[in-house]
């Protein structure tokens, strides 16, 4: 009788050629022990099996088999299909050029597996595939793209500088750990959708197609470990290109968090940003990007500033004004943090920066002006004239009339030309117009 075993594989099915081994219904190679209680004789048939078949340039069929340590050639003009196989050992692959089919579809690798400078000619099958310790792809060529389809990397995985021509793709992808997509190319449509990153490093990347970044699983960050020694932002698209349209979309109560990104130095020109989660430290009771928070560290003021500017750009473009509110302030507040550090010169120049984010929050906040400082000018400039006795009109000296002094100063509609009245004139024209300039902003389309 012949092996009972099959299996449905990527592209059509497979059905066992082997005949039974010892009555268990399945073949030496599926046989659920056989594979270790004769390890040696097992693993010499694979390996006499798999020389055989690539010197003869046929097809190889290593379905469900657990697979042996082997020296493989530099060219491989054979169909590879390892599917749902199972690789025991350490796996060199490095400087192989694979000319047609490879697939390993399900496959688990167990050790380190090096695919380092491999040349891909068709599309390889990484689909399910998991990599239980790192997996090197560096320099790899990818002529028409790769499926990594739902693959999980346990372990470091690194594709640094690997070249993916036409489409790639790779939703559901999971990294238990470090993943390295640093100065890689991606010449087609990339979909990176729906994956699961904890650190991940995609600076100097050139995407020369469109990235579908959908519905993505993003760290959360803890603010109180940003600070401490060592600490590294942990999803880095810096200094990346992305040259066509790029898909930032959560879920309608599973928004894309983006504490932990870093868009340094990135054009967001292209961006499409739809129900994501930017920090939002109590403290500064606004959106802010993790690059502001490491400011101390970094020292790099104007890039950070730069960030903020694109995204309000890219949230006005698309009429969120409130969010873009929370970038222009952002924006000016590293500009100020950076001139504190600065010269003597650009110390000084810093206290006007103070002075308007204190007075109106930089003209995006009506609410200081009018709830807060408005209430205290007024306050004050009564308790002068309680104190001074000063009175505007000579027989309304008691407190009604004196609140009236000091309420119409305020609003420019003064009683009297004297001295207070004009002192609360002066001190309330920046607090008038900063209400006004906030209440504008609130209300009208910014173009």
């Amino acid at each position: 009788m012949g092996c009972s075993y099959n299996a449905k594989l990527f592209s059509g099915t497979y059905d066992c050629p082997y005949e039974e081994f010892d009555h268990s219904g399945f073949c030496k190679f599926h046989h659920p022990t056989f594979w270790k209680e004769r390890k040696q004789s097992h693993d010499s048939q694979v390996r006499d099996m798999i020389k055989e078949q690539l010197e003869q340039h046929r097809p190889l069929y290593l379905v469900g088999f657990h697979i042996p340590l082997f020296e493989w050639p530099e060219i491989i003009h054979a169909e590879i299909h390892c599917e749902f196989a199972y690789f025991e050992e350490a796996v060199d692959f490095a400087n192989v050029y694979f000319t047609t089919i490879t697939s390993f579809y399900y496959t688990t690798f167990e050790k380190v597996v090096n695919f380092q400078f491999c040349d891909f000619s068709e599309t390889p099958i990484f689909f399910k595939t998991t990599f239980k310790e790192d997996a090197i792809f560096v320099g790899s060529k990818f002529r028409m793209g790769a499926n990594f389809y739902e693959s999980i990397f346990l372990q470091w995985g690194n594709f640094s500088s690997a070249k993916f021509a036409q489409s790639s793709f790779m939703p559901g992808m999971r990294c238990h750990d470090r993943i390295n997509f640093s100065s890689a190319s991606f010449e087609g449509a990339t979909n990176l959708s729906r994956g699961e990153f904890i650190n991940a490093n995609f600076s100097y990347v050139d995407f020369h197609g469109e990235l579908d970044l959908a519905y993505m699983k993003f760290p959360k960050i803890n603010t109180a470990k940003i600070k401490t020694l060592g600490y590294e932002i942990p999803i880095n698209f810096d200094f990346s290109t992305m040259r066509q349209r790029v898909r930032v979309s959560g879920k309608v109560n599973e928004p894309v968090v983006l504490e932990g990104v870093s868009f340094l130095g990135v054009n967001l020109q292209n961006f499409e940003f739809n129900n994501v989660k930017w920090l939002s430290p109590k403290r500064m009771w606004r959106k802010v990007i993790i690059n502001e928070l490491m400011l101390e560290k970094n020292k790099n003021y104007d890039d950070v500033s730069d960030i903020y500017a694109q995204l309000r750009k890219n949230y006005e473009t698309r009429l969120r004004f409130t969010e873009a509110s929370n970038f222009f302030i952002g924006e000016l507040e590293c500009l100020k943090k950076g001139l504190q550090k600065g010269s003597v010169r650009e110390k000084l120049s810093s206290i006007m920066y103070s002075i308007h984010k204190y007075l109106s929050l930089y003209s995006e906040s009506y609410f200081l002006p009018l709830a807060v400082w408005a209430p205290v000018l007024i306050l004050s400039f009564l308790v002068l004239r309680n104190y001074t006795g000063y009175c505007a009109v000579s027989d309304e000296c008691h407190l009604v009339g004196r609140v009236t002094d000091s309420l119409s100063a305020f609003f420019l509609f003064p009683r009297s030309e004297g001295l207070l009245d004009v002192l609360e004139r002066v001190l309330s024209i920046p607090i008038l117009g900063s209400a006004f300039v906030g209440l504008k902003r609130k209300f009208e389309r910014r173009k």
